[in-house]
């Protein structure tokens, strides 16, 4: 026993002569543009333009005036020239987004170019989906089960996101699926405790690689049991850059042990950060 003991009271010894501490400084990448702008068929462009921010440093990035950005893409009138405005919806502080009166069109590539002073250029590209429709919806009031179906187009490889949204509060609702196609990339599993392997959320993530080119069925259930008679199904096909965005942003929310990998979060800037996607949008009035 004291041969044991006199043994671990060395190999601690031992360990710890060997311990060394190192200093180290996270590097400083320097200031970049940072971009966050969704294209959305038939609106303006609505992008948020700031400067990145040292990871060290306690403050907040911060949106502002002082860039030039320009919208390119193969219509007539491009490039369009980005103006700066205030965003009314926030009260709190000056958020500056950047727009034009030019509106966005499905089924075209575009690209944005953003420049401010000490800065270098940044660019950024991507493309806006055609519009996929909806098909025979069908919602049955006993169940709250709905269905419906859209042709997924053969050519590419197509994103989409299925929501519900209330008429009279434009809020989104909270449903559930049993298809393990759709992914809600923030979720709850089973808070109803009703045993049937679904999932939870409010937007439902698919990718066409399980029926590329077939007419894809949606079975969801309306879990939101709060007086809806009226509501929006909404199908967005949105660009691959939307959907790997909030795949890798969901996986670093979700990625809290110490001794999980970093996860390094979808960029499509060139020479800065953060992300311009597309999308367009069909939506059915169901009412009951």
């Amino acid at each position: 026993m004291m041969k044991n003991i006199i043994t671990l009271l060395a190999l601690s010894l031992i360990f710890s002569s060997c311990e060394k501490e190192i200093d180290y400084e996270i590097p400083d990448p320097g200031d970049k543009i940072v971009v966050s702008g969704r294209l959305e068929d038939g609106q303006s462009p609505k992008i948020y333009l700031s400067t990145s921010v040292y990871s060290m440093l306690a403050r907040e990035p911060k949106t502002s005036n002082i860039y030039t950005a320009k919208l390119y893409s193969d219509a007539p009138n491009s490039p369009f020239e980005l103006q700066a405005a205030l965003d009314p919806n926030n009260l709190f502080d000056s958020l500056y987004y950047y727009t034009t009166a030019n509106t966005i069109e499905a089924g075209r590539n575009y690209r944005l170019e953003v420049s401010a002073p000490n800065l270098d250029p940044v660019s950024a590209q991507t493309g806006v989906p055609d519009i996929t429709l909806i098909e025979n919806v069908r919602f049955d009031t006993a169940t709250r089960d709905l269905r419906f179906n859209f042709m997924d187009k053969a050519s590419t490889s197509n994103y989409y996101i299925v929501e519900l949204r209330s008429v009279d509060n434009p809020y989104q609702l909270y449903i559930s699926t049993a298809d393990p196609s759709l992914e809600f990339f923030s979720f709850s599993q089973d808070p109803f405790g009703e045993g049937e392997s679904r999932t939870y959320g409010t937007e439902a993530f698919l990718d066409d690689n399980q029926f590329n080119g077939q007419r894809k069925e949606i079975n969801i259930r309306l879990e939101d049991f709060s007086n809806n008679d009226r509501f929006y199904v909404y199908l967005h096909s949105i660009s691959e850059s939307f959907y790997r965005f909030r795949l890798t942003q969901a996986a670093g929310d979700f990625n809290e042990s110490p001794f999980s990998e970093p996860v390094q979060i979808f960029s499509n800037v060139s020479g800065g950060y953060g992300i311009i996607a597309g999308s367009s949008s069909d939506r059915s009035l169901v009412s009951f």
